[in-house]
């Protein structure tokens, strides 16, 4: 082959070398980088929801997206009440979630208590490569263990925010996610899939009503939601949620249905019917024998 030809031959493979470069690079990003490109698509915002349970009432949810400077904060509350023959059970969650600007997670406290046994999962990533969680159950003491990661970490309350962020949704679309979940305090494989996509009337505003000094709607807008659904270890990110991959509708665990609302029909209404029917709350499992002399 003549000089000139291998000359021709070099060119043409420097040019695929090129055109597949950067055909991985706008097509097969790393996860970092699309976790990068999806944190500056974050819009603060706070989000409040009714809780029910068969047609009935049951407690109100709220969930705070928040950023600064050198993060992102994940705030979510639930409060639910549950009548039983002896009273009503109550049961509290709180949540807080920390993550870098390239929605990295920094660190994380989960805890739920009140009428049920206190349990608190306190988490910390270390040089992106060991998760450290502090768990304490009740009055035991606390115990740590240390996680190996292999893959950047999610917990399910901010998969849908990158689900979403990253790309537009399509039904059909998947996205695997290795997710720590801290109700089982384990590390899985979770896959969420695009199943459907549907409009939901959501109120955004409410007044308060003179006649029965009650919160109603007064503006309601259509939102456009996909229902995201997961497979594996966690499912608790299942649930409708919209463009910025915020919840618009779930049913955690499947007991509970929690339906975006404005904040005075979700919070002012559920304290409202409290003060006016006054509830006797059961103690904690175990609290009245730990009491006897």
């Amino acid at each position: 082959m003549s000089r000139r030809a291998w000359v021709a031959v070099a060119i043409v493979v420097a040019w695929l070398a090129g055109m597949a470069m950067l055909v991985r690079r706008q097509f097969f990003r790393g996860e970092a980088e699309r976790m990068a490109q999806a944190g500056l698509l974050i819009a603060p915002g706070a989000e409040y929801y009714t809780v029910t349970k068969d047609t009935a009432r049951v407690g109100y949810a709220s969930s705070t997206l928040d950023t600064s400077t050198t993060g992102i904060h994940l705030t979510e509350f639930l409060l639910t009440e549950s009548a039983e023959s002896a009273g009503v059970r109550r049961l509290a969650a709180r949540s807080l979630v920390n993550l870098t600007r390239a929605m990295r997670l920094v660190n994380f406290q989960f805890e739920i208590g009140e009428s049920y046994q206190p349990y608190k999962v306190f988490g910390r990533v270390e040089r992106d490569s060991t998760l450290v969680v502090i768990v304490t159950a009740g009055s035991a003491r606390p115990d740590t263990t240390q996680v190996p990661l292999h893959a950047p970490l999610m917990l399910p309350t901010t998969m849908p925010l990158l689900m979403v962020l990253e790309q537009r949704p399509k039904v059909g679309r998947r996205h695997v996610f290795t997710v720590y979940d801290p109700l089982s305090g384990t590390v899985d494989v979770d896959t969420v899939r695009v199943r459907a996509e549907s409009l939901f009337v959501v109120t955004d505003s409410a007044a308060l009503d003179a006649a029965s000094g009650r919160w109603s709607a007064a503006h309601q807008d259509t939102v456009r939601a996909w229902r995201l659904e997961t497979s594996g270890g966690s499912g608790l990110a299942s649930g409708w949620v919209d463009e910025k991959g915020r919840l618009v509708q779930a049913a955690p665990l499947g007991r509970f249905l929690l339906r975006r609302t404005a904040y005075e029909i979700a919070f002012q209404n559920w304290s409202l019917d409290t003060k006016e029917h006054p509830r006797t709350i059961l103690p904690p499992p175990g609290a009245v024998a730990a009491a006897r002399p």
